[in-house]
């Protein structure tokens, strides 16, 4: 039986093809586990002062600049000096216990010692009232500089790592491995705060420099290069040993033929700008840009839950002193939710999931509404069921948004062609950044405090229900539709969606 399976096509019945299939497990290994390190870096960076989407739509276009013409591993690995120079700044500007710094700073600083980029502007002012216009130019300059770097390190990554998984696998278990960039994120955004409890904030920077540089020895050492990267720049004849090595393909026929259909893919793909795809790379950049509001803001600068601020000091309190407390259990739940995401998007489809995170959320926005409207003084004492329900639609858009985000990236990897990869995703965040500008100025708009009236506590329940619209409308349009991707590899995507079967996609899918 030996000498048949191996003279003839592969069976996969004997010991040395299940070697292969070992060998070829242990490449694609070596192609999760950089891609794991560099996210987690880069989401820990992220913590500090990295949020804004302004800075990523940054690392984005410079990332999409160079996908095409250094390759997915290049482009991650630009990710690290950003790291880099986003922690040995932060590990600069941190204030601790025992600092000798103006106290206009120390005051600035959140409950672990970080001075947080919303009150650049205040802080300058103040510092050159204090310390000095040199001493407040160069320490908020400084601060921009590592929120910069920490947004772009994590723009840079997250697009990269998501084409490069999804290249590299085929479809039965691609979907899980897309969630692990969304994972590493979640995990060091939750590692950031507790680490800066337990170490203080200027050791937990430098030691969030381990995963990004472990990552990028890794990555340069052992990683496999994209199939489909190396098919876009011609060099088939690597292409060939490649697929061999991560197939673990012993019948040159069998590695043939999965080259043959890669290289059609992309020389198709490349002569047709979407390649008859067109509702699904919109749905995707729909679903990624209007992410700030399908969302909930779950927390202010102040790391209190800012949706319960409305309910007054007997809910949210003043600052406290365990705001760490506060990000770390989000950060825990949130990871919850993708890991359970992970678990179930290659068993359920993609279409299920997004639609039931897109309902959750829209629950979720019309409980928060309906507190907000009713309950928009302090919480008495009798309504403590009420803060409770309250507290629970909060920590369930938490799971659900986590959940939106992870699939709504997996999409975008997954339907957009290879001509595309470079623009979309820029054009994506470039869209974030404008409905999270328009959301801040409408929320500016909003009264705050505990004292609002029947009038302001109608704005915010409105404002949450308009929410809950977009939520369903988004539901709407994925499950009508989002074509299901789940099980086919990005050839066979290629071949349903390009020009004369776009009409029957949806059957054949």
């Amino acid at each position: 039986m030996t000498a048949v399976c191996c003279a003839g096509r592969c069976l996969g019945c004997c010991s040395c093809c299940s070697s292969r299939r070992a060998l070829a497990r242990r490449a694609r290994l070596r192609a999760v586990l950089p891609v794991l390190l560099v996210l987690l870096g880069a989401g820990y960076c992220a913590a500090w002062g990295g949020a804004w989407p302004g800075w990523r739509l940054a690392g984005v276009a410079l990332g999409g600049a160079l996908l095409d013409a250094l390759g997915r591993r290049p482009v991650l690995a630009l990710s690290v000096p950003l790291q880099l120079a986003a922690a040995l700044l932060h590990a600069l500007l941190v204030v601790q216990d025992g600092d000798d710094v103006p106290a206009v700073i120390r005051s600035s600083g959140a409950e672990d010692g970080i001075a947080w980029m919303n009150g650049t502007a205040e802080l300058e002012e103040a510092l050159n009232a204090t310390a000095g216009p040199a001493v407040g130019s160069a320490y908020s300059g400084a601060l921009l500089a590592r929120s910069a770097c920490a947004g772009a390190a994590l723009g840079v990554a997250l697009p990269a790592a998501l084409f490069y998984l999804s290249e590299l696998w085929r479809g039965p278990r691609r979907g899980a491995v897309c969630c692990v960039p969304a994972i590493a994120v979640v995990a060091g955004r939750t590692l950031a705060p507790a680490l800066a409890a337990a170490l203080g904030p200027r050791l937990a920077a430098l030691v969030g420099l381990a995963p990004g540089l472990l990552g990028l020895l890794l990555l340069l050492a052992v990683a496999p290069p994209s199939p489909y990267w190396l098919a876009f720049r011609g060099r088939e004849v690597i292409l060939s040993r490649a697929l061999a090595r991560l197939r673990g393909f012993r019948d040159e026929r069998a590695v043939r033929d999965e080259a043959d259909d890669v290289a059609e893919t992309v020389r198709e793909q490349r002569s047709s700008f979407c390649a008859g795809n067109y509702v699904g790379p919109f749905l995707a950049l729909l679903l990624v840009g209007t992410l700030p509001l399908a969302g909930v803001a779950l927390l202010d600068e102040k790391h209190r839950p800012a949706v319960l601020l409305p309910f007054g000091p007997s809910v949210a309190g003043e600052e406290a002193p365990l705001g760490w407390l506060v990000r770390v259990a989000y950060g825990v739940g949130a990871l919850l939710a993708v890991a359970a995401v992970a678990a179930l998007v290659d068993r359920c489809g993609r279409r299920p999931l997004l639609v039931a995170a897109c309902l959750v959320l829209a629950a979720a926005h019309a409980t928060l509404g309906y507190f907000h409207y009713f309950l928009g003084t302090p919480v008495p004492a009798r309504a403590v069921l009420a803060w409770y329900i309250t507290l629970g639609a909060v920590g369930l858009a938490a799971l659900a948004e986590a959940s939106l985000a992870a699939l709504a990236w997996l999409v975008l990897a997954e339907v957009l062609p290879m001509r595309t990869k470079a623009v979309i995703p820029t054009v994506a965040v470039l869209l974030e950044v404008l409905v999270q500008f328009c959301l801040d100025a409408v929320r500016l708009g909003l009264p705050l405090g505990v004292d609002v009236d029947e009038d302001g506590r109608l704005w915010h329940a409105a404002w949450c229900w308009a929410h809950a619209l977009w939520c369903l409308l988004l539901a709407l349009l994925v499950a009508v539709l989002l074509p299901e991707t789940r099980g086919f590899s990005l050839a066979q995507l290629h071949e349903i969606f390009r020009g004369p079967n776009r009409q029957n996609q949806q059957t054949r899918l």
